[in-house]
């Protein structure tokens, strides 16, 4: 039997909501399933937990994962004084040292408990922006006001998580006294899963998918939300069919959310046919439509690290991405993948052709497996942040 690296630790995490169908739902299961292996208990306190009948199966992977989990009606940023004492009870009897909050709205609620604990606080930044199209657009230019700096500098946590070089230049910038306790730890993904296709798991994915071998298919994998640019990969659609319709390019959107209905009605105006743009719904497991696809196409807005980009380049699949967070770790421009102006159809649509020629798309698919494999492992960030952990219980003995 292999002894743990360390003794085992007890950790809370603190997720204002969980949404099954999104990539912190994913982030989260990959870290607990991890920490859980390498012997620590994982405690879950959450706000709503939303799921249908096609992300279930990730609750219950949560679910199975920790070794607990309280879901509040509501857990607001300001912490209600009931819901404070309850959480601090938990923390108290189940002998909670660590403290790991997700998302900023949660760094008030994770500093009072570590304050009334004795424990330490960790925060992980998971960007995001949500509502109406003008709104995300909106929170996407948004930087930091004075009161969330403010905020930031009376509360910031033992140790910040960022998982992109763009977001750790954004806190750098903002409080550079707090640099010390700021950690870039990249998002990792399972290397033996996410694996390029020989040709018989290829041709099984595309056929499962409907897809002719002359298809040229351009996967966006992310929640039907306006954050992850669907409605600018329809526009450059339509461009590539104005300018190449020869090139019988298909788009296919794996996920689910809010946003669907509008985005279909989008898809229908720039596929009169119905038979070029296809909505999968939410996929458990993504390779499949990875080993379908001939791209990646990912024009976000707002990203904290696109996971799913690390997920392709691993498997294969060249990206096409805007520089939100995770670009500069993920995209070496023009090798391992290519890099568009935020809200540019036409920019996007010109690197999308650039990638119908085979022969370029095959060598920059070699770059992307050895620069994905050498870099975004979901060992390495286990071991990071275990590693962090330890570094901060010492520092607090």
């Amino acid at each position: 039997m292999v002894e743990p690296p360390h003794p085992p630790r007890t950790v809370l995490f603190l997720l204002r909501k969980v949404d099954c169908n999104d990539g912190i739902a994913a982030y989260c299961d990959t870290l607990i399933a991890g920490l859980r292996n390498s012997g620590d208990e994982v405690l879950i306190v959450s706000g709503p937990v939303g799921y249908t009948d096609a992300t279930v199966n990730r609750r219950d992977r949560l679910l199975a994962a920790a070794s607990f989990w309280r879901v509040l009606e509501k857990l607001d940023p300001i912490p209600r004084m009931s819901q404070l004492l309850e959480v601090l009870r938990i923390i108290r009897t189940r002998q909670v040292r660590i403290i790991h909050a997700h998302g900023l709205s949660l760094l008030l609620w994770g500093r009072a408990l570590a304050l009334l604990s004795g424990g330490i606080i960790v925060v992980s930044y998971h960007p995001s922006a949500h509502g109406s199209l003008e709104n995300v657009r909106k929170m996407a230019q948004q930087k930091f006001s004075r009161l969330r700096r403010l905020y930031l500098k009376l509360f910031y946590p033992d140790a910040l998580i960022v998982l992109s070089e763009e977001n750790q230049q954004l806190f750098t910038a903002t409080l550079p006294k707090a640099k010390p306790r700021t950690f870039k730890i990249h998002g990792g993904i399972d290397h033996a899963h996410f694996r390029p296709p020989n040709q018989a798991e290829r041709e099984a994915a595309r056929t499962a998918f409907g897809y002719q071998p002359t298809d040229f298919v351009c996967l966006l994998s992310g929640r039907l939300s306006w954050v992850k640019g669907h409605d600018v990969l329809l526009e450059a659609y339509g461009i590539i069919r104005g300018e190449r319709p020869d090139l019988p390019m298909k788009c296919l959107f794996a996920g689910s959310g809010d946003h669907e209905n509008a985005l279909r009605t989008l898809a229908a105006e720039q596929d009169v046919s119905g038979q070029s743009i296809r909505f999968a719904g939410f996929l458990e497991d993504p390779l499949q439509a990875i080993w379908a696809a001939d791209v990646l196409v990912l024009p976000s807005r707002v990203e904290g690290f696109a996971l799913v980009v690390a997920e392709a380049m691993a498997a294969g699949l060249v990206p096409v991405r805007t520089p939100a967070g995770g670009a500069a770790d993920q995209i070496i421009d023009g090798k391992t993948g290519f890099l568009v102006p935020f809200e540019d159809a036409n920019a996007l649509a010109e690197k999308i052709l650039l990638l119908a020629d085979e022969g370029r798309r095959r060598e920059m698919a070699q770059n992307a497996v050895s620069h994905a494999r050498g870099r975004f492992s979901a060992e390495t960030m286990v071991s990071r942040i275990s590693s962090l952990y330890d570094q901060l219980l010492s520092e607090k003995t």
